[in-house]
């Protein structure tokens, strides 16, 4: 395996990905009152290595497939810088060691993190793009429950579900560009993307609700949005998603503005405490 590759292109960009939503429930619980436990963070980095097992379980699976079209850099085994038999080891091995240490840390994350890679992995088995994308919101809901469960002991209520199930479909409907291969505005008039613009629009209320406690919160919401779609949105229109060359720059892009509403969402959290 080429461990250079490993960290660059797949550890550090789902580091970047999970660090995104853990600073997103750091932001929200903030706005309802609560404060974490920094100590947390063990747990948290616990969840994160058992759910990279995920991506080594659901590359394997999708090998053949992911060899016939362009994909991002993550993607080692499909690029020739693994074998089959170093991630099927990752796979296995982060997977029952990482629960058993996640459940001895807190039973209850324990729980989350087992489903969250169950569903994940079950989801590598559905060919279908609805059901597959349902899964995907349910799988990413459970990130944010994990990272919730992981610095504050509990697990999250209505409105902050609400919060991050409005999230997890809004990444859905981003990933349906990906998996159709379409440019976005084709993509979210697909029958599909419709159905999740849908869901999308009914979680937006209680989203809306919770960011309107506070201006700041209400600020820093919409304009995270608007940082991370309106570019994206843009880079998408700038090249072909079937090019290998252009899928591995909106990997990258993807990846910064990530790292970018980190930062932007951990702001607007110190700015909101008390």
């Amino acid at each position: 395996m080429d461990i250079l590759s490993l960290f660059r292109d797949l550890i550090i960009p789902k580091f970047v990905l999970k660090l995104q939503m853990l600073a997103f429930v750091v932001f929200i619980a903030t706005i309802l009152g609560n404060a974490p436990n920094l100590s947390g963070i063990v747990g948290f980095l616990l969840f994160f290595i058992t759910y990279l097992s995920t991506y080594f379980y659901n590359d394997l699976l999708d090998l053949e497939d992911d060899k016939t079209k362009a994909v991002y850099p993550a993607k080692l085994l499909a690029r020739g810088r693994a074998t089959e038999k170093e991630y099927l080891f990752l796979a296995t091995n982060l997977f029952a060691l990482g629960v058993l240490l996640t459940a001895l840390y807190s039973p209850l994350l324990g729980i989350v993190t087992f489903f969250a890679v169950f569903l994940n992995n079950l989801r590598s088995h559905v060919r279908s793009v609805l059901p597959r994308q349902v899964l995907l919101v349910l799988v990413e809901y459970l990130n944010f429950v994990a990272g919730w469960i992981a610095l504050y002991s509990s697990f999250p209520g209505t409105w902050p579900s609400s919060v991050f199930l409005e999230y997890a479909t809004l990444y859905a409907l981003g990933h349906i560009v990906y998996k159709l291969r379409k440019q976005a505005k084709h993509a979210l008039t697909d029958p599909v993307g419709l159905f999740f613009v849908l869901v999308a629009m009914f979680f937006a209320v209680p989203t809306l609700y919770v960011l309107s406690r506070s201006v700041i919160a209400f600020i820093f919401g919409l304009l995270g949005a608007v940082i991370y779609t309106v570019p994206q949105y843009q880079k998408t229109k700038e090249g072909d998603l079937h090019a290998q060359e252009f899928v591995d720059r909106i990997f990258w892009h993807h990846t910064a503005i990530m790292f970018l509403l980190a930062l932007w969402f951990l702001a607007g959290a110190l700015i909101l405490l008390p």
